[in-house]
């Protein structure tokens, strides 16, 4: 599975507030981060979150969105975003150093 504990422990630390709205279980922000992930590579493709920072926030920009039940804002305000992790994505798949 591409999204981990440690994954879930990073977007808690950086985004739910130690008191309040922080009501989820780790299961359910697994679930959440799974979520995110599976649509950012429906837009660009397959990455490994530890590998791939960029991708990591992605998912976690997304999984804020959806948390925020405004999923389909994330897409307008990440579209460059996601491109360009989309290219990077191919250009590391076809082995192009530089994509600039």
């Amino acid at each position: 599975m591409m999204v981990t504990q440690e994954h879930v422990d990073e977007f808690k630390s950086l985004y739910v507030k130690a008191s309040g709205l922080g009501i989820e279980t780790d299961e359910e922000f697994f679930k959440l981060l799974t979520i995110a992930y599976n649509q950012v590579v429906s837009r660009t493709d397959e990455f490994s979150m530890d590998e791939h920072p960029t991708g990591r926030m992605l998912v976690f920009d997304a999984a804020r969105y959806i948390r925020a039940n405004a999923s389909e804002l994330f897409y307008q305000n990440y579209f460059a975003d996601l491109n360009s992790f989309g290219f990077e994505l191919l250009a590391e798949k076809e082995g192009v150093d530089d994509v600039t």
